[in-house]
C-alpha cells in the first residue's frame, strides 16, 4: 500500500522540477561567482603590477639619470633629496600625489626607517618578518583588510645596494642635508645586502566586490524569473497532457467497476498519485481476472461429473426412486 503522504504526480512532478531549477541556478550563480571573482582577481592584480612597473621605471630613472646628472652640478657633500634619493621621489610621487587612495595605495616602509612616514606598521611588519624569514621570497600577494577596506596587496623586498651606503652607512659619511633633517640615529648601520624593507602596493577591491555582488543579483533575479516562466508552462502542458489523461483512465475505471466485488480495485485508486494508483488498480484488476479464470477452469473441469450426478438425479426422480443425499455443485462463486 502506498504511502498515506504521497502526494498527486503533478505535484511530485513540479517539486522535482523545483528542486531542478534551483540546483541549476545555485550551480550557475555560484560558477558565475567563481568568474567574476577570478575576472576581478585578475584585474586587481594587473593594475598592482603596472603600479610596480611606474615605481620601479621611476626609482630607476632617478637612480640612473637624474642622480648623476645632479651630482655633477652640486658639491660632492650636498646631497638634493628631492632629487636624488629613490625613496623620497617614490613616495611625493605616488603617495602624495595620490591623496585620496582611491585607486591604489603604495607604501616604501621599513622596520626602522629614517623617515618617521615609512615606518611599518602591523600588516606591513608581518610582510618584512616573511621576507626577512626567506631570503629566497621575491613577493608577497594576497587579499587583506586595510583601515575597513579589502585590498588586493602586492609587496615585494627591497634590499640595500653600494650606493644606498652613502646614506645608510656610517653616520660620519652621510650627507648633512640628511643629518639635519632626520638626525643621526635612525637608518645608519647597515650594510649592501641588508633587507633594507619594502615597496608595497594595496588595490582596493571594495567597489568591484560590490559590482560583483550586484551583478549576481542581477542575473539571479533574471535567471529565477525565467525559470518562473518555463515552470508556468510546463505546469499547464503537463497538466493538459498527462494529468487530464491520467485522470481519464482513472474515471473510466470507476465507471466500469461498480460491484461490491470491485471495490478492491476502487480502493487502489485512491492510493498514492495517479500513476501508483492505475498500477495498483491494475493489479488488483489482473488479480480479479487471475480468479476468475481458476474458477472458470474448475468449472469447465468438473462440467462433465456435474451433468452426469444431475442426470442420474433426474432419472431417481422420474422413476419415484428418492435419490441420492448430496448437494449438487454449480459453478464456482
Amino acid at each position: 500500500m502506498s504511502h498515506p503522504l504521497h502526494g498527486k504526480i503533478q505535484h511530485k512532478f513540479l517539486l522535482g522540477l523545483a528542486c531542478i531549477f534551483l540546483l541549476l541556478g545555485g550551480v550557475f550563480l555560484f560558477s558565475l561567482n567563481l568568474h567574476l571573482r577570478e575576472m576581478l582577481h585578475i584585474e586587481a592584480e594587473a593594475k598592482a603590477e603596472l603600479v610596480f612597473s611606474h615605481v620601479s621605471s621611476l626609482q630607476q630613472y632617478v637612480r640612473d639619470t637624474l642622480r648623476p646628472s645632479v651630482r655633477g652640478h652640486i658639491p660632492d657633500e650636498d646631497f638634493l633629496l628631492e632629487a636624488m634619493s629613490t625613496s623620497f621621489v617614490t613616495r611625493k610621487v605616488f603617495v602624495e600625489l595620490n591623496g585620496q587612495r582611491d585607486q591604489y595605495l603604495y607604501r616604501r616602509v621599513s622596520m626602522s626607517p629614517r623617515n618617521p612616514a615609512s615606518q611599518a606598521n602591523d600588516l606591513e611588519r608581518e610582510l618584512i618578518t616573511g621576507f626577512r624569514n626567506d631570503g629566497d621570497l621575491r613577493t608577497l600577494r594576497g587579499y587583506r583588510v586595510i583601515d575597513g577596506v579589502e585590498h588586493y596587496i602586492l609587496a615585494r623586498p627591497v634590499y640595500f645596494e653600494a650606493d644606498c651606503m652613502y646614506c645608510h652607512g656610517d653616520p660620519a659619511d652621510a650627507p648633512r642635508v640628511l643629518l639635519e633633517r632626520y638626525g643621526a640615529v635612525r637608518g645608519f648601520g647597515h650594510q649592501a645586502g641588508d633587507l633594507a624593507g619594502m615597496d608595497f602596493v594595496g588595490m582596493p577591491v571594495d567597489r568591484s566586490v560590490q559590482q560583483v555582488r550586484e551583478a549576481i543579483t542581477l542575473f539571479g533575479s533574471s535567471f529565477y524569473a525565467a525559470a518562473a516562466g518555463v515552470f508556468l508552462l510546463i505546469i499547464i502542458f503537463f497538466n493538459r497532457l498527462v494529468v487530464a489523461n491520467l485522470r481519464r483512465l482513472t474515471g473510466i475505471f470507476r465507471q466500469n467497476f461498480q460491484s461490491p466485488g470491485d471495490r478492491s480495485i476502487l480502493n487502489r485508486l485512491d492510493e498514492g498519485d495517479e500513476i501508483n494508483s492505475l498500477m495498483e488498480a491494475f493489479g488488483a484488476f489482473a488479480a480479479h481476472l487471475r480468479e476468475a479464470r481458476v474458477k472458470l477452469e474448475d468449472y469447465a473441469a468438473n462440467l462433465e461429473d456435474k451433468v452426469r450426478e444431475r442426470t442420474e438425479d433426474l432419472s431417481l426422480e422420474a422413476s419415484g426412486t428418492p435419490h441420492r443425499r448430496g448437494t449438487v455443485r454449480g459453478p464456482a462463486g
